[in-house]
C-alpha cells in the first residue's frame, strides 16, 4: 500500500510538472540527469503555459459537455506508454473513451533520473481523472487527483478497460 501512495504522489509531480512547463520536450532515448538538464535549458523559451492551457481547454470542453476529463500521461521513450497509445488508437475503444470522456494526451517529456538512478518514466503511463464540474483553479490545487498506475504485471488494455468500467463509480463517490 504505501508503495501504491509513492506512485500516486510520484505521478501527481508528473502531472503538476507538466502542466508547470512544457511538457512537449524532445525525447532523448537513454537519458541521464546531465542531458535532461541540458535539453530543459534549451526548451527554456518555449511557451511554459501550453499544457496548462490545453488542461484547461479540455476541462472546459468536459464542463461544456458534462464529461470528466481523462489526462493520460506518457513520454515516448517509454515502451509501455507506446503500447497504450497503440491500445488506445483502436477505434472501438477510441469511440467508448471519447462516449465517456475528454482524453487529454500528455506528453511529460524526457525521463528524469533521480539522485537514486530510478527513472521517473518508471511511474508511467498513467492516467489521471479530472471531475469538470470542480472549479479549475481546485483541480490545480488539489492534492487528491483520482490516479489510475497500472501494476508491472497488469496488461495495459485490461487496465484501461478497468478505467472505464470504475471511473464513473469513483466520480460518484467524491
Amino acid at each position: 500500500m504505501q508503495k501504491r501512495i509513492s506512485l500516486t504522489l510520484a505521478v501527481l509531480a508528473l502531472f503538476t510538472a507538466a502542466c508547470a512547463t512544457e511538457s512537449t520536450y524532445s525525447p532523448l532515448a537513454n537519458a541521464n540527469a546531465e542531458s535532461v538538464q541540458s535539453e530543459r535549458e534549451r526548451a527554456e523559451d518555449a511557451d511554459s503555459g501550453e499544457t496548462l492551457r490545453m488542461l484547461e481547454a479540455a476541462w472546459q470542453t468536459g464542463r461544456d459537455q458534462q464529461k470528466p476529463v481523462l489526462v493520460v500521461l506518457r513520454t515516448d521513450t517509454c515502451d509501455r506508454c507506446a503500447l497504450l497509445s497503440h491500445y488506445m488508437s483502436d477505434p472501438a475503444l477510441r469511440e467508448r473513451m471519447d462516449t465517456r470522456f475528454v482524453v487529454l494526451d500528455i506528453d511529460v517529456g524526457v525521463a528524469v533520473i533521480d539522485s537514486e538512478g530510478a527513472s521517473s518514466e518508471a511511474h508511467l503511463p498513467a492516467v489521471v481523472l479530472i471531475d469538470s464540474r470542480e472549479p479549475f483553479d481546485e483541480i490545480l490545487a488539489s492534492d487528491q487527483l483520482v490516479t489510475f498506475l497500472p501494476s508491472n504485471e497488469e496488461p495495459l488494455y485490461d487496465w484501461i478497460e478497468n478505467i472505464l468500467q470504475y471511473s464513473s463509480q469513483i466520480l460518484a463517490l467524491q
